[in-house]
């Protein structure tokens, strides 16, 4: 969508208009607490922009998520069944 649009304030402005509301729905069904976006002049210096680049940098914080699935077993001997 922004794929040879010039790195202008205004392009980056709308990048960010863009991305509010998906994060915003993230933040309401608790998939992150937090989330900052960051597209402006201080991260798409006059370098960045003569690469032909438009620098999108986010930080989000998430909360506790199940990183590990652990399963237990019990095996037990048939002289442990109980009948």
């Amino acid at each position: 969508m922004y794929a040879f649009s010039y790195n202008t304030p205004q392009v980056r402005s709308s990048i960010v208009q863009a991305l509010t509301p998906v994060f915003e729905t993230m933040k309401q069904s608790q998939a992150l607490l937090s989330y900052t976006i960051k597209c402006d002049a201080e991260n798409n210096t006059v370098d960045v922009q003569d690469a032909g680049v438009i620098l999108i940098d986010y930080e989000l914080i998430l909360p506790g998520v199940g990183e590990k699935v652990v399963n237990r077993f019990t095996i037990k001997r048939r002289s442990e069944l109980v009948e």
